[in-house]
């Protein structure tokens, strides 16, 4: 099935928080939305409502949860210490926890080509040089 295709199977929900929002969950939504085969042309909600946010299919940098599996992916825990890899000491916001995880596929589909396998290593340089390149302006 072709990404284009993905959305009329079921369509999916995602949850962040409500109030100021932040680069951190615009770039997550924003990714998740349009980049990825499972979720684009999701409905994004914005809530602080436990109940509600549970029944969402995706919450992320809310929940106060991050477990992939359940696409659970807060980093808001004070036990929270994810990063890309072992040897990274820098730990992932919502949007790196998103990125982490559908990155590889974020990036063919911008791309519209297939990544090899040996490419997947530079999934982190990508996303921190995007993330520098907006944390410095341009």
């Amino acid at each position: 099935m072709s990404f284009s295709d993905q959305h009329s199977k079921k369509h999916k929900t995602i949850g962040t928080h409500n109030g100021t929002f932040h680069l951190d969950d615009v770039l997550a939504c924003v990714m998740l939305k349009h980049y990825t085969n499972e979720f684009v042309g999701a409905t994004i909600y914005r809530s602080k409502d436990p109940e509600f946010l549970n029944s969402l299919d995706l919450l992320v940098d809310v929940g106060g949860v991050y477990d992939p599996r359940k696409h659970r992916y807060d980093h808001h825990q004070h036990t929270f210490e994810e990063t890309f890899h072992e040897e990274s000491d820098i730990r992932l916001s919502g949007a790196g926890l998103v990125y982490k995880h559908f990155g590889h596929e974020v990036i063919e589909n911008i791309i519209h080509q297939k990544l090899f396998p040996h490419h997947s290593y530079k999934k982190d340089n990508y996303y921190f040089d995007l993330k520098q390149m907006i944390d410095k302006g341009g």
